[in-house]
C-alpha cells in the first residue's frame, strides 16, 4: 500500500519554511489566560515570561538598581 504525496506526514524540504521564531503548534490552554513564568537566580527576579493564550511570548527582563 503506497500514501500519496498529500497524506504522507513527512514533507519535502520544499514545502517548509523556517521562521526566525519559536511557532507554538499545540498546547494552548482552554480557558484564555496568559501563563506566567518567573526566571530567578536565587531570590532575585531576572525574568518574567508571559505567553498568551495564542502562543505569542512576551519577555521582561527585570533590572535592579544597585543601592
Amino acid at each position: 500500500m503506497s500514501r500519496s504525496v498529500e497524506s504522507s506526514p513527512i514533507l519535502s524540504g520544499t514545502h517548509v519554511r523556517l521562521a526566525p521564531h519559536p511557532i507554538v503548534i499545540a498546547d494552548k490552554h482552554a480557558d484564555g489566560t496568559p501563563i506566567v513564568t518567573l526566571r530567578r537566580e536565587g531570590t532575585t527576579i531576572r525574568e518574567i515570561q508571559i505567553r498568551c493564550a495564542c502562543g505569542e511570548l512576551i519577555v521582561l527582563d527585570c533590572h535592579y538598581e544597585v543601592a
